[in-house]
């Protein structure tokens, strides 16, 4: 497209709709791609970017049919740019105009030489009309009756007969079903008292009375964008249904979670209206919002997904019956807490070698022998004065007589 013909349309369109939601829905009925449209920018800015991308895939023609669908198909802007735009169009294709036109000269001299013979065919016609309208109405050779009328209003007829001169006139030739005209004819004439011809004058036809027309309310453009609550993301195909007193649009929304609303109104801004949305896999939304020339966002909870309580089912444990054999009880070894080093408490350990807690047993104590460890090098004790449970190393320990392990 010339790049001077792309300005003047880009300017026209951003003249005509300068403001978002009017150019979305431009971009809609046109059926090009919003997605691929620079909607962030100012009016002249988004009106370049989608006529890059109408001219892109070839749709520049759908989008003069939308704006003409809008009512601006009389624009004198408009018009002129389309205009320019066909033209520009046309030569680009190499369309060819008549190389030979005709010459204004040669019809003038063509239509000179054949006037006489269009007016004499004209005037016979003529003629043949006359005498057949005279043949019909026996006209062709009258007689003359005289019809004397007293003043007092008497009658008196008195027939004359008059000799008809012939006229030379071309003869029209008449249908065979026709009856051949007579060239004399006689007629009378009997003068009667006439009733007096009236003129009743007739009622004049009222004038028409002029429609009161009811101003239509003007229509404002509500845009909402219907989003996901928690990641943003658009949800395409939502039911966005706006009620504004007793009007009411629905609508889906676009592959951007784009819904345009045309409803009437007074201005475009504080709109109380009723907004219901609702789309699989998520809550409803319905509540009453005030309505501006932005657009208005709204946010949708997914629905939560039950969860199934597992029911926790008790198997009874059969009791078992221990049994018991007779064993003999052995006697406790016990051993005395001593001490290599001089020091007055020993540290239990957590294993045969493990390193030492904290937990102490002063040197001299009394303590149980219950397991030993490797052949005797430590042994595993309860001190019960404390309660306390771990091992020995043997070198701390003496076994009272007769405690082997």
């Amino acid at each position: 497209m010339n790049p001077t013909i792309f300005a003047d349309l880009r300017n026209v369109f951003a003249d005509l709709f300068p403001k978002e939601p009017s150019i979305r829905r431009i971009v809609d009925d046109a059926g090009l791609d919003g997605r691929k449209v620079d909607f962030g920018s100012s009016a002249i800015n988004i009106w370049h970017s989608v006529l890059a991308e109408a001219e892109k895939v070839d749709q520049v023609e759908a989008l003069f049919r939308a704006v003409e669908h809008e009512g601006y198909g009389n624009n004198r802007a408009f018009r002129d740019a389309r205009q320019a735009y066909h033209h520009s169009q046309g030569k680009a294709v190499g369309v060819e105009l008549d190389a030979n036109p005709p010459n204004p000269q040669a019809h003038r001299a063509l239509w000179q030489q054949r006037l006489p013979a269009l007016l004499l065919g004209i005037l016979l016609l003529g003629f043949a009309g006359c005498e057949t309208y005279r043949a019909f109405n026996g006209f062709n050779a009258p007689s003359t009756p005289t019809s004397a009328i007293s003043n007092a209003g008497s009658t008196e007829e008195t027939s004359a007969k008059e000799t008809s001169t012939p006229i030379d006139l071309p003869t029209a030739t008449l249908p065979a079903a026709l009856p051949p005209p007579t060239s004399t004819a006689t007629a009378s004439a009997t003068a009667t008292d006439a009733a007096p011809l009236t003129n009743t004058p007739q009622p004049a036809m009222p004038a028409p009375q002029p429609t009161a027309t009811v101003p239509t309310p003007p229509l404002c453009d509500f845009a909402f964008l219907v989003l996901d609550d928690e990641s943003e993301e658009p949800i395409r195909r939502a039911t966005v249904a706006v009620f504004v007193g007793a009007k009411q649009e629905t609508g889906p929304t676009d592959s951007t979670g784009y819904y345009l609303a045309h409803l009437p109104c007074t201005n475009e801004r504080d709109v109380e209206a009723r907004v219901r949305v609702s789309a699989d896999g998520y809550q409803p939304y319905n509540r009453s919002v005030f309505l501006s020339n932005e657009t208005t966002e709204i946010l949708l909870e997914r629905e939560a997904t039950p969860t199934t309580t597992p029911t926790l089912t008790f198997t009874p444990i059969p009791t078992l019956q221990p049994r018991v054999t007779a064993t003999p009880t052995p006697s406790p070894c016990t051993a005395t807490v001593i001490s290599t080093t001089g020091a007055t408490q020993i540290s239990l350990r957590e294993s045969a070698t493990g390193t030492a807690t904290s937990r102490r047993i002063p040197v001299g104590a009394t303590v149980v022998v219950i397991s030993s460890y490797d052949n005797g090098s430590a042994y595993q004790i309860i001190y019960q004065e404390k309660n306390y449970r771990g091992w020995l190393p043997a070198d701390n320990l003496e076994l009272t007589p007769g405690c082997i392990y």
